[in-house]
């Protein structure tokens, strides 16, 4: 490409997010960069790359955060400054017009609740247990073990070990896949790869839900495919369980239950405070989560362990009180 050709923005995007991008990413993830072409075509359809200036970016940027939170502008921002920079490596452009570009946003974004309190997980483990549906033992034993989300729908028959009342984690479920796509997919990462034991109310629970589910086949996506739709719902058509699915139904029974919302990935932050408030060690909650170092679980946890660590100086301040006494 010329220094001195005229390209529209929207164009030179889409030529790079194929070029770079198409069979560089998962299916899913491109039609995100896709996502990202369509609003900055609906924002600057007609900008030509060559004539752009840093406040021309800016401004886009600005306007797409008028109807989006920080968050996602933080992610629409770095795809669109992604093919910006390289267009001024390749000296398409004379300057970098990415430079000190950030996001803003007109959207305030509602808090969300990390993990529960005791007292409330409680109260939603109890409803979850009388709820008879695939949806409440799917949420159950997210609130029970800690799994990742991807994980608790790649679990088969055989993972299962009632013996030693253990469940193995070997892989994940692929729920956003498209066509083409493996239905199973490798856990996040090696020492994603382990074995929990569970308790013997969550294992009866897997040991009921995995009954007639052959080996192989993932126990709550064939369950949740074959479950009953209610009147006036339209039949599964399609093999997965996406996780704006769960949360809607979590969403709904903490309402019922009066109790603040929490999402999927929150029963798993839940799971693990409960086991950092009951004394558990840094070291058995890391690899319980499957996090390849106690370095991710301090630092997501670090407010609860510093209550812990109070609550061991008082101990020890006890204790040598009562030395000698």
């Amino acid at each position: 490409m010329g220094r001195r050709r005229k390209d529209k923005l929207v164009d030179y995007y889409d030529r790079w997010i194929k070029v770079y991008k198409e069979n560089d990413v998962r299916a899913a993830t491109y039609q995100k960069w896709q996502l990202s072409g369509t609003w900055i075509k609906r924002i600057a359809g007609d900008m030509i790359l060559q004539q752009m200036t840093r406040a021309d970016v800016q401004q886009i940027v600005n306007e797409y955060g008028k109807y989006h939170s920080y968050q996602t502008t933080k992610d629409f921002m770095r795809q669109l400054l992604a093919p910006l920079r390289d267009a001024f490596h390749d000296q398409l452009i004379d300057i970098d017009i990415t430079y000190r570009v950030r996001a803003t946003s007109d959207i305030k974004d509602k808090p969300k609740n990390k993990w529960m309190e005791a007292e409330d997980a409680a109260k939603l483990s109890k409803a979850l247990e009388d709820d008879d549906c695939v949806l409440s033992h799917l949420c159950s034993l997210l609130l029970k073990t800690g799994l990742r989300y991807a994980e608790a729908l790649g679990l088969t028959p055989d993972d299962i070990n009632s013996e030693d009342r253990t469940i193995t984690i070997s892989k994940t479920y692929n729920y956003k896949r498209t066509v083409g796509e493996a239905e199973f997919m490798p856990t996040k990462n090696k020492s994603s790869m382990r074995t929990i034991m569970v308790d013997i109310l969550t294992l009866r629970m897997l040991q009921a839900d995995a009954k007639d589910v052959p080996d192989g086949e993932p126990i709550y996506v064939t369950r949740y495919t074959d479950e009953p739709t209610p009147p006036d719902t339209r039949p599964r058509t399609t093999k997965t369980i996406f996780n704006s699915t769960v949360n809607k139904f979590l969403a709904q029974k903490c309402k019922e239950l009066g109790i603040p919302a929490i999402t999927v990935h929150g029963l798993r932050h839940t799971h693990a405070s409960l086991l950092i408030a009951s004394g558990a060690s840094v070291q058995y909650v890391a690899e319980r989560l499957g996090h390849a170092n106690t370095e991710t679980t301090q630092r997501v946890y670090i407010h609860l362990l510093d209550k812990l660590r109070k609550a061991d100086e008082q101990k020890m301040a006890t204790a040598m009180m009562e030395l000698g006494a």
